[in-house]
């Protein structure tokens, strides 16, 4: 079995791996560009008996749907939950996410010790998407006024128009 410790960013991950064997746990390191072909070997080196514990960020969860089918659990880390000193890289924060998550699953740990985020349905995901995730109308060139928030109907039509159509709206 695998433990993976993932600290993500919006075009890279950086992994560290525990590989727990009968005997020994053995750590390494790696960096993965989501647009490399090192990103799939990493993908395709997942197993149905691993962990992963993911940082919550922008893209945690269209990267939890990546991994989760892949392996045994996968959790996002509520990193709202923790305090952190002292130095801090994506190096460390990946160790200290991998190790989090073993003594979770290896000292028998309560729910408590592993603050997660709830990872809702994807049908959900879609629709607040709709509602959260799509920027302001961008002003005119040369316009004085003000870009503006558009109201749920317009979002729609505005997904609609670049040929996105969930299904139900």
């Amino acid at each position: 079995m695998s433990i993976y410790g993932i600290d993500l960013h919006s075009d890279r991950i950086t992994v560290a791996t525990m590989v727990v064997t009968e005997d020994r746990v053995q750590e390494k390191l790696a960096t993965f560009i989501f647009k490399e072909e090192s990103y799939q070997k990493f993908l395709s080196s997942l197993r149905s008996d691993d962990y992963a514990l993911i940082e919550n960020s922008t893209n945690a969860f269209w990267f939890y749907d990546q991994v989760a089918p892949r392996i045994k659990a996968c959790f996002v880390y509520d990193t709202n939950d923790i305090r952190s000193s002292g130095n801090k890289n994506d190096k460390i924060d990946a160790r200290h996410l991998a190790r989090k998550l073993s003594y979770y699953l290896l000292m028998g740990a309560k729910k408590e010790d592993l603050p997660t985020v709830h990872i809702p349905d994807a049908e959900i995901r879609e629709l607040r998407g709709l509602v959260y995730d799509l920027p302001a109308v961008q002003q005119d060139e040369g316009s004085d006024e003000k870009p503006y928030p558009l109201d749920l109907e317009a979002k729609r039509d505005l997904h609609r128009s670049r040929g996105y159509r969930p299904e139900g709206i």
